[in-house]
């Protein structure tokens, strides 16, 4: 009996690793500047540094790589990293930001775009373009390897906004976490150059991506004179 307890223990050890294994989680940094500038060119798309990660195993190590080369945007510099006694295989890869209405880019495995558009002079409204079609494929490839579905609501995806502006600027959020806080209906912050706010999507925002036909728009960056 003790033998099989120990067996049943090392399966259900598996399991959680399986199930783990495949949720995403993406961190990357945007400066106001950039938001700005791609609003404003309108056909240029501009890409910023971001990494990927999800849970380590010696045994799948390659085959996440190859899952995160094929799903993620020149994905390289993979490395494995301890966190609370946990695992980790993390990679960078480039992020694009886009205007709305550039239809010279071409998404190359990109989940997720970022897509601005300018309300008015001062004003930038900021988005994310979810690709169900990749996210589709990811899942294809997750059910072969680790026998999971990608789980949106298990991965976490959040961002440093960094201002970089001479002048103030106000930024409004919607449906994400601020700085740890839940903003489900929209809050307006007022940064100074040099601040910085934590946006990380929530549960609800990351399921209205999978069900979204077009682009969600989130935030509105406004610069004050």
């Amino acid at each position: 009996m003790k033998s099989q307890k120990s067996t049943l223990s090392l399966a259900s050890v598996m399991l959680v690793f399986l199930l783990a294994a495949c949720s995403v989680n993406l961190e990357f940094e945007i400066f106001s500047t950039d938001l700005i500038e791609v609003a404003k060119k309108g056909d240029k798309a501009l890409f910023v540094s971001a990494n990927v990660r999800m849970d380590h195993s010696e045994e799948e190590e390659e085959a996440i790589k190859t899952f995160m080369k094929e799903n993620f945007r020149d994905a390289e510099n993979f490395r494995v990293v301890e966190e609370e006694y946990s695992s980790y295989l993390l990679a960078d890869y480039e992020l694009p930001i886009v205007h709305v209405d550039d239809d010279t880019f071409e998404e190359d495995g990109d989940l997720l775009t970022i897509v601005v558009q300018s309300i008015d002079s001062n004003s930038v409204e900021i988005g994310v373009r979810f690709n169900r079609e990749q996210y589709d494929q990811m899942n294809v490839f997750a059910q072969e390897k680790f026998y999971s579905d990608i789980s949106l609501g298990d991965s976490k995806m959040k961002f440093d906004f960094r201002s970089d502006n001479r002048e103030s600027i106000e930024v409004e959020w919607t449906c994400v976490y601020v700085d740890g806080r839940p903003v489900p209906l929209g809050k307006s912050f007022k940064l100074d150059k040099r601040d910085k706010l934590e946006i990380e999507f929530s549960k609800i925002f990351k399921e209205a991506m999978k069900s979204s036909k077009d682009i969600l728009y989130f935030g509105k960056l406004s610069v004050l004179n």
